[in-house]
């Protein structure tokens, strides 16, 4: 119709190619009224006079061809057309496509006009039907997306839904076990010596206890009885260390006070080593391990004093200890001092160093004596760069504080301790149990 209209011989039309990185304008239609067709297909800015427009953004519009120049420049081809044509279809700055005309005679001012003003509504149009198409492709991929992002929430919501049934019953056995580590501390609280019956018999007391966990593989025992001679108070105190901590240690805490209860305040044991050996024997013989086969290892290290005064207000200490050293200020002479252990276990199996023998321990301390019981849990507590507190230190502690009460002695060693193992986690019970004599 428009090439009726203003009476060209040819045209063509070029559109901006969609969704590629080299920007080129590829032919979309092309009338010929005497039946020849370009064979250009494919345009580039500044690519002859089609290119030359698009890349100026200006009309282009030669009125007489010189011969063969058609054949170099256009993209139309024919060697009869005398005038060319050539507008870009330009909307919002936007060059959409390139419009091409040619005739026999040259175009009249107001088919220049025309044209272009055509051209700007084709670029309009162009546009739009760009901007549709752009907008269905868009709207397909946000339903497809939709789609997989519909099937994403259900899948969330069935493994939500599991997780959740999966932590409910994770909360339900988490308070089911929280509920039976309460109760078996309760036990072990029922069952243990009370710690206000040793702060009874003696002048001062100072305890530190500290389980890993609710519960505690560490205990202190406690017992008096009568010399049958002398009718002189005996008190028996000791400190043990049992495998493990939690409640495993727990259950060897209530094996180990009933095998001393029953060695000592049953069977009338009085002598530290004895009692250390029968415990041992008594151990081996509950868990079994006195079997060539059997794997249990369990046991427990453990240190006993037996505590008798005399008239003249000496002590006299009989101490028995299974790799647990005691530690004590000697008041007539002012110092710390350390009665080592012998290097056997309790319990642990036919392996652990059956023939040795527990090696018991007398001596005599004063009034205002102080006897230390401790597990290896404050000696063996690291500090963040793995260094632990030490035996040594804990004697040179001791020493700067041993003329104190034990009220501020315990508050001197917490401090200490605390500051030591910083932000380094507890790695096993700590407990330490001081008596004044």
């Amino acid at each position: 119709n428009l090439l009726k209209y203003i009476e060209a011989l040819q045209g063509a039309i070029y559109v901006i190619a969609d969704n590629t990185e080299e920007l080129y304008f590829e032919q979309k239609a092309i009338v010929a009224m005497n039946g020849r067709k370009t064979t250009k297909l494919r345009i580039t800015p500044g690519d002859d006079l089609l290119g030359r427009a698009i890349k100026l953004r200006k009309t282009i519009y030669i009125k007489k061809l010189p011969d063969n120049y058609l054949h170099i420049e256009s993209a139309l081809g024919f060697s009869s057309t005398q005038s060319l044509l050539v507008v870009p279809l330009i909307t919002y700055n936007r060059v959409m496509g390139v419009l091409e005309l040619g005739s026999l005679r040259p175009f009249e001012d107001h088919e220049i006009t025309f044209v272009e003003r055509l051209a700007k509504e084709l670029a309009r149009a162009l546009l739009t039907v760009k901007a549709n198409l752009k907008t269905l492709e868009l709207l397909e991929a946000t339903k497809a997306q939709a789609v997989d992002l519909q099937e994403r929430q259900h899948e969330i919501l069935y493994q939500r839904s599991l997780l959740e049934i999966t932590n409910s019953k994770l909360s339900r056995e988490q308070e089911l076990t929280a509920s039976s580590i309460r109760y078996a501390k309760q036990i072990q609280k029922a069952v243990m010596p009370s710690y206000a019956q040793i702060q009874k018999s003696f002048e001062e007391t100072y305890l530190l206890y500290k389980p890993r966990d609710v519960v505690s593989g560490d205990f202190y025992w406690f017992h008096t009885s009568k010399n049958k001679n002398t009718k002189a108070a005996i008190r028996y105190i000791a400190m043990i260390d049992c495998t493990g901590h939690g409640v495993p240690g727990a259950f060897m805490s209530l094996i180990g006070n009933f095998l001393l209860h029953q060695i000592v305040a049953e069977q009338g044991e009085t002598q530290p080593s004895e009692i250390l050996e029968k415990m041992n024997h008594q151990l081996t013989k509950y868990l079994k391990q006195d079997k060539e086969q059997e794997t249990n290892t369990d046991g427990m290290d453990m240190l006993i004093c037996k505590i008798e005064a005399d008239e003249k207000q000496q002590f006299q200490i009989e101490y028995a200890g299974a790799k647990r050293p005691l530690i004590y200020y000697n008041a007539t002479k002012d110092k710390i001092e350390i009665e080592k252990a012998t290097r056997r276990s309790i319990g642990g199996g036919l392996k652990k160093k059956a023939g040795v023998p527990f090696e018991n321990h007398k001596f005599k301390l004063s009034k205002n004596s102080t006897l230390y019981l401790t597990t290896d849990g404050f000696t063996d507590q690291n500090d963040p760069e793995r260094n632990k507190f030490g035996t040594t230190r804990l004697l040179e502690l001791l020493t700067k504080i041993k003329n104190q009460n034990l009220e501020k002695q315990g508050i001197v060693i917490e401090t200490n301790i605390a500051q030591h193992q910083a932000s380094s986690a507890q790695r096993d019970d700590i407990t330490l149990l001081a008596v004044r004599l």
